[in-house]
């Protein structure tokens, strides 16, 4: 089967160990070893889809009938949610809490990777509420993998090793401060967001190593898990108290010409939005993952505001790390996936007004 891909920008990370004289605006390159069952990619127009995923409700009592009239409302489809509070939203799909993680990536994340290995930069990322199940979502369990392991082992399945190299980074941005999560003695001030001749925004002195085999892929990304900031708060045992990007860097050599190009895909799990807490150091990383996040949802909803064209407006993706690094991606040279977890199982009125800034978040992303 053929496939049309669009013209889109070669990227190679600057710190990467990859060399690569020739950057150009490259073609696919057909590979021998791609399974024809792999769906054509990603149509231009459709570069962002948006998924709500809902946790799974604790097992209620069949006594407990005064908490079960506590709960809200909520009815779903496989493509909506709705709530007499909040009101009603349409998605690319809507997970319930019984959805396996498979299910979820299959939906939401497998055309993305297969796009990566054709050529495209894509990204998918996990946003919502602490206590929601983004990490959950992002890595999974040994039992029931999530989305970045799922994500491996299918890039290593559709690759040609024959002409494309792969490698990965993986940072966390907490505080407002860049971390190497593969390198984590690297001095957080030589860890500066710069921009590149492609367009993309890269990290200076971010390590970048080349992999060979699923499994070597797999304990970089575990070795970096390991070095995440993760805390206890009282809404989770272990939340992560940091912005967690991985990016998977494809580099296809067109055997025609002997040119070289770079697809990125990275896959972000978002630290959790939550009120102040009682604590200092909590408090203060909550400040900073709050003004983040809120940065992160101004751009969204001026990109999807239909009074004036994203393009004569100023877009402040300046205002934090986490939206200057993701500026590729949702300035539309990039396919996203979105994947907004909710629990709309609690009943604290916090927790109701956390799930109704997730959903409308989420519907101005699917405005975009």
């Amino acid at each position: 089967m053929a496939y049309r891909t669009p013209r889109r920008s070669a990227l190679l990370s600057p710190n990467s160990s990859i060399s690569s004289p020739h950057l150009h605006h490259a073609r696919r390159v057909s590979t021998s070893s791609a399974p024809t069952d792999r769906p054509p990619s990603p149509p231009s127009q459709a570069t962002i889809t948006v998924s709500v995923r809902l946790k799974p409700a604790p097992s209620i009592p069949t006594n407990s009938s005064a908490q079960q009239q506590q709960q809200p409302q909520w009815t779903f489809t496989p493509t909506s949610l709705s709530s007499p509070d909040v009101g009603a939203f349409t998605f690319d799909h809507v997970f319930d809490g019984s959805a396996t993680s498979r299910a979820v990536y299959d939906a939401t994340a497998r055309s993305l990777v297969h796009a990566a290995v054709d050529g495209y930069h894509a990204t998918v990322f996990a946003y919502g509420m602490t206590g929601t199940g983004k990490t959950y979502s992002m890595r999974g369990i040994p039992s029931s993998p999530g989305i970045i392991p799922l994500a491996i082992s299918d890039i290593f399945a559709q690759t040609s090793f024959a002409t494309t190299t792969i490698s990965v980074s993986y940072l966390e941005i907490y505080n407002e401060r860049v971390r190497d999560l593969l390198n984590p003695a690297t001095p957080h001030e030589t860890l500066k967001l710069q921009d590149t001749q492609s367009g993309i925004v890269r990290v200076s002195n971010l390590r970048c190593v080349r992999v060979t085999t699923v499994q070597e892929l797999r304990d970089y990304i575990s070795q970096g898990d390991a070095a995440r900031r993760t805390e206890g708060t009282e809404y989770n045992a272990v939340s992560s108290r940091s912005h967690a990007v991985v990016q998977i860097f494809l580099e296809k050599l067109d055997s025609t010409t002997a040119l070289t190009s770079t697809s990125v895909l990275s896959l972000c799990d978002l630290a959790g939005s939550e009120r102040a807490a009682a604590d200092a150091e909590r408090r203060k990383e909550g400040a900073y993952i709050n003004r983040s996040l809120l940065a992160l949802g101004t751009i969204i909803s001026r990109l999807s505001s239909p009074q004036t064209p994203a393009s004569e407006q100023h877009i402040p993706y300046r205002d934090s790390k986490l939206t200057r690094l993701l500026q590729h991606s949702l300035s539309g040279n990039a396919l996203v996936a979105m994947l907004c977890t909710v629990d709309t199982a609690a009943t604290t009125r916090h927790a109701g007004a956390e799930t109704a800034n997730t959903l409308r978040f989420a519907a101005r992303a699917k405005n975009i």
